[in-house]
C-alpha cells in the first residue's frame, strides 16, 4: 500500500471553509464504517475541480471549491491518499490521473472522496480510499463511467449503494453494468498481534519463506539443495508467491529465520533496528508463518504432554513427523513411525536432561538419521512436548510423575472397557487427575531468567 500524503490546512485556512451551508449533512448513526458522505470530484478544463455528484445529494456546499487544490493536486500525489481536516470532518481520497490523448489536456483527473468524523480511525478509511480509486479507475478506462456527463445519475446511484453497504457491513458488491461490478472488503480493524518474542527465543519457519518471498537463500552459483536444511523440510509448506511487493524489512530478515538463530542473533546479523525486527516477527506470528520456541540446549528438560496419547492419531503428525525429524533423509513408513513414537515416549525431563537422553538413545537416533534439534522442535510445534523449568519441589515432581502414570493407566482401562476416546477425557475421575496435573504444570512453568 503506498504511503499516504497528508495535506492539512492551518486553522486560519480552515476557518475560510466554515461560513454558509454546512459541508456535510448531519451524520446518521451506523454500525459499519461511519461514512458521512461520498463525493465524486473531477477536474474540468474551464473551472477546475468540481463535485459532479455525491451521496447524500448536495452534501457539499460552495465551500468545496477551495479544497480542490488539496484533493486534486499535481500528479506528484498519484497513488497516494490525501486527507484534509475541516473542523469535525476529515475528507480523504486517492487522486487518479489517466493519461490518454482522447481527453482534454491529454489527461483525465478525478478523485472519489469519503467524508468521516474527525474522531474516526482513519486507517481503514485510507484503505477504502485506495479501493475506490482502483475500482473507478478500471471503470473509467473500460466504459468511461466518469468522463461522460450523461452518466452522472448512474454514478450518484453507485455512490449511494457503496455508502449504504459500507456503513452496514464493511464490504460491497455493486452492479455497474452486465459485465462490470465493484466488489471488495475493507480491513476495518488492525490485527491483534501476538506478544513480542523474547531475545532468547528462536523463530521457526512454518512455511518456506524463501519460496514465499522468491528469495535466493542459497550461495551464489548453488541450488535449492544448498539452502539451509530447515527450508528444505517436507513439513515446510511452499505457498504461492505473494501478489504484492513485501516489506524491505521482511526481505532482509527472512533468510535469517531458520529455526536456529535466536531473535537476538537475527537483530545483530540483520543490522536492523531492534523494534523493527520484533514488529516484523509479530506479524509473521500473527499470520502463522513462523512459531517461536525456547532455544534448544542439551541442559534443557522436556516432558510429554497429555496430548501425546492422541497426537500420532492426527494425520498431519503421522504424515510429517518422520520427514521432519530426519531432515528429509527418510520417508514415512509404519515401522519408522512406530520407532519415532517409541523414542518420544522415552522423553522424561523429570529424570534426565536432553543431553542425557541423547547419550542414552544415541544408537537409535543415529540408526534412524534423526536430528535431535528437529526431533524436539517438532514435538514442541505439535504440542505433545513441553519444556520443564524445574520450579517444583522434589515432592511435587514425584506427585506429577505419579499422576502421569495414574492418568495413563486410567485412560487405558476406560478404553479397554469400550468407552470412546472422546468420552474418556470427560470422565470425572480423569478430569480431577488432569486438573491437578495442570495446576502443577502452571506452577512449574516459570520463565527462565
Amino acid at each position: 500500500m503506498p504511503s499516504g500524503l497528508e495535506s492539512v490546512p492551518s486553522r486560519s485556512r480552515a476557518a475560510a471553509f466554515r461560513g454558509g451551508a454546512q459541508m456535510v449533512a448531519a451524520p446518521a448513526p451506523c454500525s459499519g464504517l461511519g461514512l458521512r458522505a461520498l463525493l465524486c470530484c473531477i477536474f474540468e478544463k474551464d473551472i477546475g475541480p468540481r463535485v459532479v455528484c455525491s451521496d447524500p445529494p448536495d452534501a457539499v456546499g460552495k465551500q468545496f471549491k477551495p479544497l480542490g487544490r488539496y484533493l486534486l493536486p499535481e500528479d506528484i500525489a498519484r497513488g497516494r491518499v490525501i486527507s484534509v481536516v475541516l473542523d469535525d470532518d476529515v475528507v480523504l481520497g486517492a487522486p487518479v490521473y489517466i493519461d490518454d490523448t482522447r481527453y482534454d489536456r491529454n489527461c483525465f483527473q478525478f478523485v472519489i472522496c469519503l467524508v468521516i468524523g474527525s474522531r474516526e480511525d482513519t486507517e481503514p478509511h485510507r484503505d477504502l480510499a485506495q479501493h475506490l480509486a482502483m475500482s473507478f479507475h478500471a471503470l473509467e478506462v473500460e466504459i468511461k463511467l466518469l468522463s461522460r456527463g450523461e452518466k452522472v445519475p448512474h454514478v450518484q446511484s453507485i455512490l449511494a449503494s457503496l455508502r449504504a453497504q459500507l456503513n452496514a457491513c464493511e464490504e460491497v458488491y455493486v452492479h455497474v453494468t452486465d459485465s462490470h461490478c465493484i466488489a471488495f472488503q475493507v480491513r476495518h480493524r488492525c490485527p491483534a498481534l501476538a506478544a513480542r518474542p523474547s531475545l532468547s527465543q528462536v523463530p521457526v519457519p512454518l512455511v518456506d519463506l524463501a519460496s514465499l518471498l522468491d528469495l535466493p537463500c542459497w550461495p551464489a552459483g548453488g541450488s535449492r539443495d544448498d539452502a539451509p536444511e530447515e527450508l528444505r523440510l517436507p513439513g515446510c509448506s511452499q505457498p504461492p508467491p505473494l501478489p504484492f511487493e513485501p516489506d524491505v524489512t521482511l526481505l532482509q530478515m527472512a533468510p535469517l529465520v531458520d529455526g536456529v538463530r535466536s531473535v537476538q542473533d537475527i537483530v545483530q546479523e540483520s543490522n536492523m533496528d531492534f523494534n523493527v525486527v520484533l514488529i516484523c516477527l509479530q506479524h509473521l506470528l500473527h499470520f502463522e508463518l513462523v512459531a517461536v520456541i525456547d532455544a534448544i540446549e542439551l541442559e534443557s528438560r522436556y516432558s510429554l504432554t497429555p496430548d501425546f496419547h492422541v497426537a500420532f492419531e492426527r494425520e498431519e503428525v503421522s504424515a510429517e513427523v518422520v520427514p521432519y525429524v530426519t531432515g528429509g533423509r527418510r520417508e514415512t513408513s509404519v515401522e519408522l513411525l512406530n520407532e519415532v513414537q517409541v523414542l518420544y515416549a522415552g522423553m522424561n525431563g523429570w529424570d534426565q536432561t536432553l543431553g542425557e537422553f541423547q547419550k542414552e538413545r544415541e544408537r537409535e537416533l543415529s540408526a534412524l538419521d534423526i536430528s535431535l534439534r528437529h526431533f524436539i522442535t517438532f514435538g514442541l510445534l505439535k504440542g505433545f512436548l513441553e519444556p520443564l523449568h524445574q520450579a517444583l519441589s522434589s515432592e511435587q515432581l514425584r506427585e506429577r510423575e505419579l499422576l502421569q502414570g495414574i492418568v495413563r493407566e486410567t485412560k487405558n482401562r476406560l478404553l479397554d472397557q469400550g468407552l470412546p476416546r472422546v468420552e474418556v477425557n470427560r470422565v470425572p475421575e480423569v478430569k480431577t487427575l488432569v486438573t491437578r496435573m495442570n495446576a502443577l504444570k502452571v506452577q512449574n512453568d516459570v520463565p527462565q531468567r
